[in-house]
């Protein structure tokens, strides 16, 4: 009968962690990359704080 080979496991997730750890920093870098192209996000819309603000002092 064969013997696990414990150090080709091992090898396998390292090279696993390594590749789901680049892919991330993929995304992450492509989602910086993309966000000053996108001028109309929320935190853009004048007056918005103000709305919220408003509110909260009625209470």
């Amino acid at each position: 009968m064969a013997k696990t080979n414990y150090s080709y496991i091992k090898f396998k997730k390292e090279q696993a962690r390594k590749k789901k750890k680049e892919a991330k920093m993929q995304r992450k870098l492509e989602r910086k990359n993309m966000a000053p192209q996108d001028s109309t996000g929320p935190e853009l819309v004048p007056g918005a704080d103000v709305a919220l603000t408003s509110t909260n002092k009625g209470e």
